[in-house]
């Protein structure tokens, strides 16, 4: 199997991220940190040695990962939390990071 030169990250919301998007509309439809883990995105990251390579370039690019989870449930970023920082993040997103992925299928991949 071809291994990728890219690592895999993944985001998983935690409550307080629940609690932002519950709050937003109380007729909308609602979000369940158990529902989360069957959608959840997986990021191709740099294809870095160890974990805390790729976990210092999550850090670095934090608002880009916050922002992508945000406009999933609000395209509207008037209603995103005005204080987004490092710390937020983390208290709203456990991060998963795996250093190796590779590639189990005999196909050319496409990019949309």
């Amino acid at each position: 199997m071809p291994m990728l030169n890219r690592s895999a990250i993944i985001l998983i919301p935690k409550q307080p991220y629940a609690d932002w998007a519950n709050s937003l509309d109380d007729d909308g439809p609602r979000f369940a940190i158990s529902d989360a883990h069957d959608e959840l995105t997986i990021f191709l990251g740099p294809d870095f040695d160890t974990v805390e390579q790729i976990d210092a370039f999550v850090t670095k690019h934090f608002d880009f990962f916050f922002e992508h989870w945000l406009a999933g449930w609000s395209t509207d970023p008037a209603q995103w939390p005005q204080r987004r920082n490092r710390r937020r993040f983390r208290e709203w997103f456990d991060v998963r990071i795996h250093t190796m992925v590779e590639d189990v299928v005999d196909a050319p991949y496409e990019i949309d």
